[in-house]
C-alpha cells in the first residue's frame, strides 16, 4: 500500500467519477457506512489499503453507545453482493469530531468525560458483537482548537479521554492547512502533537485539505501542494495513511476542498510516484522490537521477515506450521521470539507456545 488517499464524495457518484477516483493510484479510502457499496471495488483493486469506514451519527448523543454499537454491528456483519465489511477487512470509525455542537458533542471538561465514557462503552458493545481485532479501530478525530490535543481551557481533551484512545488501535487526526503550511507541525503536520502523547499509536488521517476560505481547492499552488503533503508523511513511520478531503461535494456544503473544482489535482496524483510501505510490517516489527529492548537486546533497523532459526527443532516445528517472520533465539531467556506480518510476538520454548502479545 501507499500512504495517499481519498475521502468519498458526500452524495450521489456517477459509475464515471468512481472509476477516475479508483484510477488515481492512492491506496487508502474514507466513507460513510451507508456508501459502504464502494468498499469492494476498493478492497479488489488495493488489496492492502486501509479501508475506513466511519459510522455516522448527526448528534452521536441522540444514541445510545450501545444501541449504536449493535447497530453498526449489524451493518458491518451484514452480507450484500457475497461480502461483508468484515470479510473485506474493512476499519471502523463510529462517529466523527465528537467536540463539535454541530455533530452533538462540545469542548467542556463534561464533554470530553461524556466522549470517553460513549466510546469506551461502543468499542466494548461492538468488540462484543464483531470480534474485530482492535488495529481495525480507530479513535475518531477531534476538531482541533477546543482543548483537544493542548490546554487551551485548563484541561486536555486527549489525556481526559486516555482510557478511550488506549483501547482502539489507531488514532484518527484531521491535519488540515493553509497556504504554505503543509509542513507545519500546528497544520499539515498536526498529528506530531498526539504522537507525543501516544507514541505508540498508529495515527490515520482520515481527513485532511485546505482550511482556510481565502485559499482553497481552486488555488494554482493546490495540486503541488497536496502532493508535496501525501509525500511529507513518510517521514512518520507511525502515520499510516492519509484521505483528502473531499473528491467530490455533490451537495454544494464542501466546496473549499471539492477535488472537482481543480482537475489539475487528479492530474498531478496520477502522475506522482509514491512508495509502497508495509504498514504492518513497520507496526509489528516496532511491537517486536519493545519486546527485545525490555530484554536489553538491540533489535537494529527493520528488515523484510527472513527465517533465522537456531535450533533443528525449533525450525521443524516452526515449517510445520508453514508461517514465516522473523525469528530470534534467545539464550539468557531460553525461549524463541518470533515476529509475525499480524502484529503477534510469540515466545516459544521447545514448540509450546508461552505467550502471545
Amino acid at each position: 500500500m501507499n500512504k495517499g488517499g481519498i475521502y468519498y464524495p458526500n452524495g450521489e457518484v456517477s459509475k464515471a467519477d468512481q472509476k477516475i477516483m479508483l484510477d488515481l493510484g492512492l491506496s487508502n479510502i474514507t466513507f460513510l457506512h451507508d456508501q459502504r457499496y464502494i468498499a469492494k471495488s476498493w478492497r479488489e483493486r488495493y488489496s492492502d489499503g486501509i479501508i475506513n469506514c466511519r459510522f455516522y451519527l448527526p448528534n452521536w448523543r441522540a444514541q445510545g453507545p450501545k444501541a449504536w454499537a449493535q447497530e453498526c454491528a449489524r451493518i458491518y456483519l451484514l452480507q450484500e453482493n457475497g461480502v461483508s465489511l468484515k470479510s473485506l477487512g474493512v476499519h471502523v470509525t463510529p462517529a466523527n469530531e465528537m467536540n463539535l455542537a454541530g455533530e452533538g458533542g462540545g469542548w467542556s471538561k463534561q464533554d470530553y468525560i461524556d466522549i470517553n465514557y460513549w466510546l469506551c462503552l461502543w468499542y466494548d458493545e461492538f468488540v462484543a458483537h464483531t470480534g474485530i481485532a482492535s488495529d481495525k479501530t480507530h479513535f475518531p478525530a477531534w476538531a482541533y482548537g477546543h482543548s483537544d490535543d493542548q490546554d487551551d481551557y485548563g484541561y486536555i481533551g486527549d489525556e481526559i479521554c486516555r482510557p478511550a484512545i488506549e483501547k482502539y488501535g489507531n488514532y484518527n487526526s484531521h491535519p488540515y492547512f493553509s497556504a504554505g503550511l503543509v509542513r507545519e507541525k500546528w497544520h499539515g503536520h498536526r498529528f506530531q502533537i498526539t504522537h507525543e502523547r501516544y507514541p505508540d499509536k498508529p495515527i490515520f488521517c482520515d481527513e485532511s485539505g485546505y482550511i482556510s476560505e481565502d485559499y482553497d481547492i481552486t488555488n494554482p499552488n493546490a495540486p503541488n501542494e497536496i502532493a508535496d503533503h501525501i509525500l511529507s508523511l513518510y517521514d512518520f513511520e507511525y502515520v499510516t495513511g492519509v484521505c483528502y478531503f473531499i473528491f467530490r461535494d455533490p451537495t454544494g456544503r464542501h466546496k473549499r476542498n471539492d477535488w472537482g473544482r481543480n482537475k489539475k489535482i487528479e492530474q498531478r496524483i496520477k502522475g506522482l510516484v509514491l512508495p509502497e510501505v508495509n504498514m504492518e510490517f513497520q507496526l509489528g516489527f516496532k511491537t517486536f522490537a519493545g519486546v527485545l529492548a525490555s530484554r536489553g537486546i538491540n533489535p537494529g533497523k527493520p528488515k523484510e521477515p527472513e527465517t533465522a532459526i537456531t535450533g533443528p527443532d525449533d525450525y521443524m516445528i516452526m515449517r510445520q506450521r508453514t508461517i514465516t517472520g522473523k525469528f530470534l533465539w534467545d539464550k539468557e531467556y531460553n525461549d524463541m521470539l518470533f515476529w509475525s506480518n499480524a502484529h503477534k510476538i510469540f515466545a516459544f520454548n521447545g514448540g509450546r507456545i508461552l505467550e502471545t502479545k
